[in-house]
């Protein structure tokens, strides 16, 4: 294993060598991703909040926020007061719109997470549009 990681869903295609750059890549069943990469979030988390005092995580949609709940109960340890949350790829609808990455965050991890609010820095609503001529 590695010290860096990247995590696949379980298919045909996925099943390689790792490359030559050290990543350590692992296959594994969809299910499992949760909880490996709760696993690998939280270490790098502690380890920058260690030599840093604090942890910078960008996150974008899709998946993403699912796969994240896997922090919610696997990791005590998890420095989330330390934690400064960004969205890498929000769309620009209000946070409250169903296709809101912020609100999928927040359905699947912030809140089940002691993440302070002020630690989370989103896009703000967009103004609402002219009335009409």
């Amino acid at each position: 294993a590695g010290t860096g990681g990247a995590l696949a869903p379980n298919s045909a295609s996925s099943n390689m060598a790792a490359p030559a750059t050290g990543v350590d890549v692992r296959v594994m069943e969809k299910e499992d991703i949760p909880a490996a990469l709760a696993e690998y979030v939280t270490a790098v988390a502690v380890a920058a909040v260690e030599s840093r005092g604090t942890f910078t995580l960008a996150l974008s949609g899709g998946s993403l926020p699912k796969f994240l709940s896997g922090l919610s109960t696997s990791s005590p340890s998890f420095p989330w007061g330390s934690t400064i949350v960004l969205f890498a790829d929000e769309r620009l609808v209000p946070l409250s719109h169903p296709d809101s990455n912020f609100l999928a965050c927040q359905s699947h991890l912030f809140s089940a997470v002691p993440l302070p609010p002020a630690n989370v820095i989103a896009i703000p609503d967009p103004p609402p549009p002219p009335p009409p001529p």
